[in-house]
């Protein structure tokens, strides 16, 4: 395992760089948002609960191609007794392992993504961000080929907090297509990492939940289900669509992920530091009210309260003037009370992935969906945005062709009698 999470920390602050904090250059538009996010008090119209089960995620169909495997999107929806868990049914071109060389990796399609964390209803995936990459064998490290999928969210200003990390190696994917297996009553192993900005440019990363662990057919495997197509793949290599499911039941006990991990021997390495060259440096203290020595306070204010002058001095950018003045953006927070806005959108608004808030409300053109022997009227619809991305424009109105009569359903057309 600590091959695993050297490789994988190496990567981080290129994604988190490149996905957001570059996402004015490549935007995030809405066009690639299709993310349906979960959350145990939030339903959308695309969004998994425990009652609620969505159209099952395929390829795209045109006339030359057959459908053969289909993954339901139940293997989403929450399993009795996970308090913990991520779930992700998605469809995406496997991008090559040097993408962030030169490009945004391609985004994933028609994805549903549910997280849960125990204790953390911060952890949504919220305006996240899912695509697939190709890792090839790594002989220095003893890793093997293997497909990683990769889901950020919850991004903070330009900065995504939120990582998911998983990976399926091709070898077992080639078994399970030898023996024609499409699910399984097991999962592959899952990392969930949060970041946040603890100041002077330094970036703190912890990991906050792995898969937890069960006996399968008298073998301790990753909890969960899964289900993988393959039925348009030849090598699973670079370039090809892969479709994927995976419902992993996670951990959150902090001395359970220690155990996990052989580079990591106490609680505290859990969490770690690195400054904006990606150098690993100390994490600062963080002060409490024991480390207050009296006479050491330096009371610089005007006011009656004894404390130090960087926190009584602290100015809330919302009040009394809202900073926040950019058009539909003037909801204004400082949640992490550094002294600097966190600039929402307005209500019936949201961002359009490059700090623009546009309306949750455009014009499209009606979908031509008329029976055979029949004629639609195209014309101009409202689309409406429902939290993770763009509704379906409603059915043109139709009539029926001349010699032709609306049937008794009102759902086709019928040759008028001769």
């Amino acid at each position: 395992m600590k091959r695993v999470l050297i490789t994988l920390v190496a990567m981080l602050f290129a994604m988190l760089m490149i996905s957001c904090g570059d996402s004015k250059d490549d935007p995030k538009t809405d066009d690639e948002v299709t993310d349906d996010v979960v959350t145990d008090d939030e339903v959308t119209d695309d969004v998994v609960t425990d009652d609620v089960v969505t159209d099952d995620v395929v390829d795209e169909v045109t006339d030359d191609d057959v459908v053969v495997c289909k993954i339901p999107d139940t293997i989403v929806t929450p399993v009795d007794g996970y308090t913990s868990y991520f779930a992700f049914n998605g469809i995406g071109t496997i991008n090559p392992a040097d993408i962030f060389d030169t490009a945004r990796p391609e985004s994933t399609m028609l994805e549903k993504v549910a997280i849960k964390l125990e204790d953390d209803s911060e952890r949504v995936l919220s305006d996240s961000w899912t695509f697939f990459i190709d890792s090839p064998a790594d002989t220095e490290t003893g890793s093997t080929a293997s497909i990683g999928l990769y889901a950020l969210g919850d991004p903070v200003g330009t900065s995504y907090t939120t990582m998911i990390y998983t990976s399926m190696p091709i070898q077992w994917i080639d078994v399970l297509k030898e023996q024609g297996v499409t699910e399984g009553s097991f999962s592959t192993m899952v990392q969930v990492m949060g970041f946040r900005d603890v100041g002077n440019d330094i970036s703190e990363t912890c990991i906050l939940a792995v898969s937890d662990f069960a006996e399968v057919d008298g073998s301790s495997l990753p909890a969960g289900k899964l289900g993988v197509c393959y039925d348009k793949n030849e090598s699973f290599a670079a370039g090809e669509i892969f479709r994927f499911g995976v419902n992993a039941k996670l951990t959150v006990d902090k001395q359970a992920m220690v155990d996990m991990f052989t580079d990591i021997e106490t609680i505290d390495d859990l969490c770690w530091c690195n400054d904006a060259d990606n150098n690993k440096v100390a994490c600062p203290v963080e002060a409490t009210d024991d480390d207050v020595v009296d006479e050491d306070i330096t009371d610089s204010d005007t006011n009656d309260v004894e404390t130090d002058a960087d926190v009584d001095n602290y100015i809330n950018p919302c009040t009394p003037t809202n900073t926040c003045v950019e058009a539909h953006q003037t909801v204004c927070t400082d949640a992490n009370t550094d002294g600097v806005a966190e600039c929402a959108c307005d209500a019936d608004y949201h961002f359009n992935g490059s700090n623009v808030c546009i309306s949750n409300t455009k014009t499209e053109s009606c979908v031509d969906n008329a029976p055979a022997n029949a004629t639609s009227t195209v014309a101009d619809v409202d689309v409406t945005w429902n939290g993770t991305g763009w509704n379906t424009a409603a059915d043109c109105a139709w009539t029926c062709d001349d010699g032709y009569t609306i049937n008794n359903t009102s759902d086709g057309c019928d040759q008028n009698p001769i």
